[in-house]
């Protein structure tokens, strides 16, 4: 799901998955772990303009812990194609959204406006709030996700982090696929 050349079936995917466990315990016969991984697909909107999907994997693969990762998915019905932030909002929207998110993301970690993200516990490149391209689009508002070890450590789990569309109404485009939410 998260590899950039993904398997061919399902079939080769569990072909490959199986050897290289194999391949690990011929190279370390005293490891007694086994492996798991289970992937699932949520469709979390589905509506006359926009399909959004929820893809989830967790796995063990050995180590201190297993690890489960969330992607989200969006796609525009008429076009058939993935919707990417661009697509719903104005032109140069970024400092924008990012400056709302950071407010929102501040509130949801109980950070006040000043503290130091790095500080806090959060890797930001340049130590600066910036929104992920992991979003799902619902009836109200944009739902960012960052995945674990994305911004954080593990111990802290990941970090869902809901926006309003009330709260960006200004920033969206009024006749894009979100427009319709916002009446």
């Amino acid at each position: 799901m998260f590899d950039e050349n993904p398997s061919e079936s399902v079939e080769k995917l569990i072909d490959k998955f199986l050897l290289e466990y194999e391949t690990f315990k011929s190279d370390f016969p005293e490891a007694f772990q086994l492996w798991s991984v289970e992937r699932t697909g949520q469709v979390r909107q589905n509506s006359d303009y926009i399909f959004s999907m929820e893809l989830s994997e967790y796995s063990y693969l050995g180590g201190a812990h297993p690890n489960t990762y969330v992607n989200f998915v969006n796609y525009d019905l008429k076009s058939g194609e993935e919707i990417r932030a661009d697509d719903l909002f104005y032109n140069n929207f970024d400092a924008d959204l990012n400056s709302i998110a950071e407010s929102e993301f501040r509130k949801l970690k109980e950070l006040s406006d000043s503290e130091d993200l790095g500080q806090a516990g959060f890797w930001f490149d340049n130590n600066l709030f910036h929104l992920n391209d992991n979003f799902l689009i619902t009836d109200s508002s944009l739902i960012f996700y960052y995945n674990n070890y994305e911004i954080t450590a593990y111990s802290f789990g990941p970090t869902e982090l809901e926006i309003s569309y009330l709260k960006i109404k200004d920033l969206i485009k009024s006749d894009g696929l979100l427009g319709v939410f916002l009446n």
